[in-house]
């Protein structure tokens, strides 16, 4: 009687111990998930930031290009004015 009731006890510490385990595996999983996905949002949110940028400085570059190509049909066509205006008071 006395042997079962100790064997008893031993399989409810056990029980316990092993309820215990698997609470305490269940946190750290459960801190291991949310960590990692902290650090993908904050790699998808780095990614969204790059990409913003070189949209942006894409753009500036191509404002530049056309603004500089508008400056130069300006020089070309104020030139062949000049040429032009020059001719004619001749």
């Amino acid at each position: 009687m006395h042997r079962q009731r100790c064997t008893g006890a031993l399989q409810r510490k056990l029980k316990h111990r092993e309820a215990l385990t698997r609470i305490i595996q269940h946190a750290k999983d459960f801190k291991d998930h949310h960590k990692n996905a902290a650090a993908r949002a904050a790699r998808l949110g780095d990614m969204v930031a790059r990409w913003h940028r070189a949209t942006m400085t894409e753009e500036k570059r191509a404002r530049e290009r056309a603004e500089q190509n508008r400056r130069r049909a300006l020089k070309y066509l104020l030139g062949r004015a000049k040429r032009a205006f020059c001719c004619t008071q001749r």
